[in-house]
C-alpha cells in the first residue's frame, strides 16, 4: 500500500506552498522495475524535492534549503532535485511520508494506493476490499482506469471551456471584420452611385465591391493568423512561464485556420449584399445631390 498525503497550506517564510508526501522508496522501486531512474540520491529523513514551477518562480536550485514552519518549529530541509509535478500554481514540495509525519504528524490520509501482486485474482481482491470499507460511506474504492477517467474528465472540462473561448474569439473577429467592411462601404455608397450613374452595370459594381472586400477580408484574416503565430511563443514561453512557472506544448488548430481562410469569400459576399441593395434603391437625384 502507498499512502498519499496532501497539505495545501505549508508555510515557507511568507509564502504558502503545497506539500505532497508519499512513500518515496516505494516510488523509486516502482520506477526501477520500469527501467526508470528519475529520483536522485537522497536522505528521506531530511531531503526534499520541489516542482519545476516552484524552482523557476522562486529562483530555487538544487542544493538550496527551505525553512518550513512545522509543528515542531522551523525545520531546514535541503532541496536535492526538481520534478515536473504541478499540484499548485505556487509550487509543490515533495517529501517522504515519514518525514512529513515527523514534521506535522498524520491524522488522516487523502488516499491509499493498493498494488496487487497477483493480477489473476484482482477481481476477487477488489471485491474483498470493497466489502472491507463498506462500513464507511466516505471511503471509495476505485481502480486505476476509473481514477484515470476522473482525472481526464476534469482536464477535458477545463479545456472544453478554453475550446469554446477559441471559437468565440474567432466569431468575434469575423463580426468585427464584417462590421468594419460595412462601415467602409457605407462611406463609399455615393462613390459607387456615381460610377453607376455614368454607366457602370450591376455586374461591374458587384465585381468592384467584391474585389475590394475580398482583399480587405483576406488580408485581415492572414494578418490575424500570422500575428497569432508570432504572439503564441510570447504568451506560452514568456507570459505563462513567468506567471505559473511551466509551459504548454503548442498545438496548431489547423482546422480552425483553414476554416477561417475558406470563410473569406463567404464573408465578402455577405458584406456586398447591403451596399448593393442600398445602391439599387438610391435614386440618381440622391446620388448626385451631394456631388
Amino acid at each position: 500500500a502507498d499512502v498519499f498525503i496532501l497539505n495545501t497550506k505549508a508555510e515557507v517564510g511568507n509564502r504558502i506552498f503545497t506539500i505532497h508526501a508519499y512513500d518515496m522508496e516505494l516510488a523509486r522501486i516502482r520506477e526501477t522495475k520500469k527501467a526508470i531512474n528519475s529520483y536522485p540520491l537522497m536522505d528521506y529523513s531530511k531531503d526534499i524535492l520541489i516542482s519545476a514551477n516552484m524552482a523557476y518562480l522562486n529562483g530555487l536550485k538544487v542544493g538550496d534549503s527551505l525553512k518550513i514552519n512545522s509543528s515542531n518549529g522551523l525545520k531546514e530541509l535541503k532541496i536535492v532535485g526538481t520534478r515536473e509535478h504541478f499540484f499548485s500554481e505556487n509550487g509543490t514540495i515533495m517529501m517522504d511520508y515519514r518525514l512529513f509525519e515527523t514534521l506535522f504528524g498524520i491524522d488522516s490520509y487523502r488516499a491509499v494506493r493498493v498494488n496487487m501482486k497477483d493480477k489473476s485474482n484482482s477481481v476477487k481482491t477488489f471485491a474483498k476490499l470493497q466489502e472491507a470499507i463498506s462500513f464507511d460511506p466516505n471511503l471509495k474504492l476505485i481502480n486505476s482506469q476509473e481514477l484515470k477517467n476522473i482525472y481526464i474528465g476534469g482536464v477535458r472540462k477545463v479545456f472544453k471551456v478554453l475550446e469554446s473561448l477559441k471559437y468565440t474569439a474567432a466569431i468575434i473577429a469575423f463580426v468585427s471584420l464584417f462590421s468594419s467592411i460595412l462601415y467602409n462601404l457605407g462611406d463609399k455608397l455615393r462613390f459607387f452611385g456615381v460610377i453607376r450613374s455614368i454607366g457602370a452595370g450591376e455586374l461591374q459594381l458587384q465585381k468592384i465591391i467584391f474585389a475590394e472586400n475580398f482583399f480587405l477580408t483576406f488580408f485581415g484574416t492572414i494578418m490575424g493568423v500570422l500575428s497569432s503565430f508570432l504572439l503564441n511563443p510570447i504568451i506560452i514561453h514568456v507570459i505563462n512561464k513567468s506567471a505559473f512557472g511551466w509551459t504548454l506544448s503548442v498545438e496548431i488548430p489547423y482546422l480552425l485556420v483553414v476554416s477561417c481562410v475558406l470563410l473569406v469569400p463567404v464573408v465578402t459576399i455577405l458584406a456586398i449584399l447591403y451596399p448593393f441593395f442600398m445602391l439599387k434603391n438610391l435614386s440618381l437625384r440622391e446620388i448626385l445631390s451631394y456631388e
